[in-house]
């Protein structure tokens, strides 16, 4: 899955969460109770854990449904909710399956004595279009956007830091750059929960 690894402390998530505010092309993927979903514009901030962003210049989001021979049914309106019908493998996470209408970030739990965390954004793109859908044009663009964005606002680094081992390929937005140069080691990878 293609994917912006990004180092960033509690002040830089703030940025990319305004950001993704103020995006009127994704939606948040949020939790309405058990087994249920719905997607909104707007968040006040991301916790730990794995986050779905609806990406709607794809098009509806899919329903999955409970057995793979059923065929998958757009969800009506993501905005009043659903009750899935396949769940992830991940507990407190929706399933889309293989869909190019989602863009996941992972948010890694923090503290201050902790390294650096890397978080990371991925999306599926054209990677399953022999399976399912190609992404949509707009989609892609949207892609595209989002890591020029990010761009403009971070220093590429290296796995761990500036330092650190391989390519610089690690986007790190202001704080955690400070903190890095500061000596802080960063995580050589996402963290999962």
């Amino acid at each position: 899955m293609p994917s912006v690894l990004i180092y960033a402390l509690t002040p830089d998530l703030r940025t990319v969460v305004d950001h993704l505010n103020d995006d009127s092309d994704i939606a948040f993927i949020i939790s309405d109770g058990p087994g249920r979903w719905r997607a909104v514009d707007h968040v006040t901030d991301l916790s730990a854990g794995q986050h779905a962003l609806w990406l709607r210049a794809h098009g509806p989001l899919p329903l999955v449904p409970e057995s793979p021979l059923d065929p998958v049914a757009p969800i009506a309106d993501p905005m009043a909710g659903w009750n899935e019908r396949a769940s992830a493998s991940s507990p407190g996470i929706p399933f889309f399956g293989s869909d190019p209408s989602v863009v996941w970030l992972q948010v890694p739990q923090f503290s201050e004595q902790a390294k650096v965390p890397m978080s990371a954004f991925g999306w599926m793109g054209d990677r399953c279009r022999t399976a399912g859908p190609p992404a949509n044009p707009e989609a892609t663009v949207w892609w595209r956007q989002l890591k020029q964005w990010i761009r403009t606002r971070t220093e590429l680094v290296k796995r761990g830091g500036p330092t650190g081992v391989g390519p610089k390929d690690v986007a790190a937005f202001p704080e955690a750059l400070a903190r890095l140069r500061a000596g802080a080691d960063g995580d050589l990878n996402p963290r999962t929960l």
